[in-house]
């Protein structure tokens, strides 16, 4: 769920898993997953239609591949392997599915969390956020 700041939900109001609530909304009774709600009191806007397992695979490409363009302009070249729903970039896996990760953590990985993150993908982790850019002449 992802609440709008600065949103009033009322006391004893339900707000199911995948829903979102636009800022300044009023929230006065139950919403269900999967639509974005707006307004005072908030109301259906749109319904959110979740991806096929063909789609997801489709747009993990896509993202893969823009972010392969991204850490070039970056001067890194992390290996990828990607095995739907596991993204392996050098010695960390990504679960894109449940957003956990196994393995070392590194500079490069770091870039890939960051960068991933635009996508809706959020792994969360002790290291901070900092991408790697390239070095410039002195």
């Amino acid at each position: 769920m992802i609440v709008g700041y600065p949103s009033a939900i009322l006391p004893g109001v339900t707000i199911e898993e995948k829903a979102v609530v636009g800022t300044q909304s009023v929230v006065t009774k139950d919403l269900q997953g999967y639509g974005i709600y707006a307004g005072n009191p908030a109301k259906l806007i749109r319904k959110i239609k979740p991806l096929s397992k063909q789609e997801r695979v489709k747009k993990l490409s896509e993202i893969i591949k823009k972010y392969k363009e991204v850490a070039e302009y970056h001067g890194i070249s992390p290996k990828i392997l990607v095995n739907y729903p596991t993204v392996k970039v050098n010695n960390c896996k990504f679960n894109v599915e449940n957003l956990t990760f196994t393995g070392m953590e590194e500079e490069e990985t770091d870039d890939f969390r960051d960068y991933v993150r635009k996508w809706g993908l959020r792994f969360y982790s002790k290291r901070r956020f900092k991408s790697v850019f390239p070095q410039e002449d002195a």
